[in-house]
């Protein structure tokens, strides 16, 4: 029989769970990634790509930020050893944030403490949670789906977290709506952050072209499997990705050996959201581009030191 000691002590028990249970999800660290420059086509693109600085192995090296990857790392040397070192450094930076590298032994030249683009991070690390890209601020995190809490509905939507047969990772998916060709499902790339819409279906391509009313500039575009020819358009075409985002997009198209799954037709770049908060919410199937935070102001104490 319980007493009513006992009774009391269980709902005490109760209530610090139930306490415990609506806290809020922690979210991970902000670490910071560097926007990488290219030159593509004779112009020079301050916003080509994302990358991470992340400690291995006592140096820094430098990482590609690919959500189109449907992996969880690549190392370009291809090397199997590289890749388990990269995961496990990415995985501590995600969980506790970006520490510096230890200082390089006496007698070594300086710059044999950091090493050059080593490999791509893939959408594998973010599986069943949610990723934010302060994409102004050049910052990311980690957070848990559950203790997501975005901002209004109309500045994203739903998204598809398709996972081909035998991968790692998810792809990013949205349905946008283009002027004069109607809805598409398009791929979420920062591995395409530069452009705009790069069309993948030959028709759509030549439709958007007429509908920019620009002639093309063909160039080679950088990638890891070797170089994609591609083509893009001065003119733009107009796209809605929700009900609070239309934009003017520069349309592409490049050949190269990358296959899409059956029926994604564009993969859509960072040309539109450079100043935003975008936020894959990969266990939500949702995602949210939101105004950037401000910036913290520092406290009188971290003044002081």
């Amino acid at each position: 029989m319980t007493t009513t000691k006992e009774r009391a002590a269980w709902v005490a028990l109760a209530l610090v769970l139930t306490g415990l249970a609506s806290m809020p999800a922690l979210a991970g660290p902000w670490v910071p990634f560097d926007w990488y420059e290219a030159t593509l086509g004779g112009k020079r693109v301050p916003h080509a790509a994302l990358v991470v600085p992340v400690v291995v192995d006592g140096r820094t090296c430098r990482l590609q930020l690919d959500t189109g990857a449907d992996y969880r790392v690549r190392a370009r040397s291809n090397e199997a050893r590289d890749v388990a070192a990269y995961e496990s450094a990415v995985d501590q930076l995600l969980r506790d944030g970006p520490r510096a590298a230890s200082t390089p032994p006496s007698g070594t030249d300086e710059d044999d403490s950091r090493c050059g683009l080593v490999g791509d991070i893939g959408s594998g690390f973010f599986v069943g949670q949610a990723l934010q890209l302060d994409l102004k601020g050049g910052r990311l995190r980690l957070l848990p789906s559950s203790g997501l809490t975005p901002g209004a509905l109309a500045s994203g939507g739903a998204m598809e977290v398709l996972t081909p047969p035998g991968s790692t990772g998810a792809l990013p998916i949205i349905e946008i709506d283009i002027e004069g060709l109607g809805r598409r499902r398009a791929l979420v790339d920062t591995g395409a952050a530069s452009f705009g819409a790069v069309f993948l279906d030959v028709a759509d391509w030549q439709t958007a072209l007429k509908l920019s009313g620009a002639e093309p500039a063909a160039f080679d575009a950088p990638r890891e499997d070797g170089a994609a020819r591609c083509q893009v358009a001065p003119g733009q075409v107009r796209v809605r990705l929700s009900e609070a985002h239309v934009h003017d997009l520069t349309p592409a198209h490049c050949a190269s050996s990358f296959i899409p799954p059956a029926g994604l037709t564009v993969v859509l770049g960072l040309e539109v959201l450079g100043d935003r908060l975008l936020t894959l919410d990969y266990g939500g199937r949702r995602w949210f581009a939101t105004p950037a935070p401000s910036p913290r102001a520092p406290s009188s104490r971290s003044r002081r030191d």
